[in-house]
């Protein structure tokens, strides 16, 4: 059975049809749906919803988390909730390279890194001078503060379940 582009037939049989409309995320870290650039304690931040019901599939976005050397409340943080099955991973470019796991803490989930459901990066140097935090300025080393993130079922069988990116400074 073949379906009208965009739709896709999650249950694979006859009576369930093509019902599941895919969401429009660029599929390809090359062309990354553009979040923009999140500032320094930005509220309520970003949210971006989809749902991967082909086989195989990633949604890729692409976001900024603008740098602050002076302020020690940058807190660029990621979550997804929704379809248990779905994950993402942090990049610095489009080349596969994860972010550097020395610049961030992974939620208490214990998954393994590129495949997360928390990241987060928070200034936690308690050696710094009062008064003088230490910036995490690495989090890409191009010094933009630019990372691609990509969506992708980890486990589960497809559904046309959604999931919730948010994205907070």
């Amino acid at each position: 059975m073949s379906c009208v582009s965009g739709y896709v037939n999650v249950g694979g049989t006859y009576p369930t049809g093509c019902s599941c409309k895919d969401d429009t995320a660029a599929k390809s870290c090359a062309g990354a749906t553009s979040l923009g650039t999140l500032s320094v304690g930005e509220n309520p931040g970003l949210t971006e919803t989809g749902v991967l019901p082909a086989s195989g599939e990633s949604n890729w976005y692409a976001v900024t988390f603008a740098t602050d050397p002076g302020s020690d409340s940058y807190h660029p943080k990621i979550t997804i909730t929704g379809d248990t099955g779905v994950v993402f991973g942090v990049y610095t470019d489009c080349s596969g390279t994860l972010v550097n796991s020395c610049s961030a803490t992974y939620g208490g989930d214990g998954t393994l890194e590129g495949s997360l459901t928390t990241w987060e990066v928070q200034e936690t140097d308690t050696m710094a001078p009062i008064g003088m935090p230490i910036p995490i300025t690495h989090i890409n080393p191009n010094g933009t503060g630019q990372v691609w993130i990509e969506v992708y079922r980890a486990s589960g069988g497809l559904t046309c379940n959604n999931y919730t990116l948010t994205i907070t400074d």
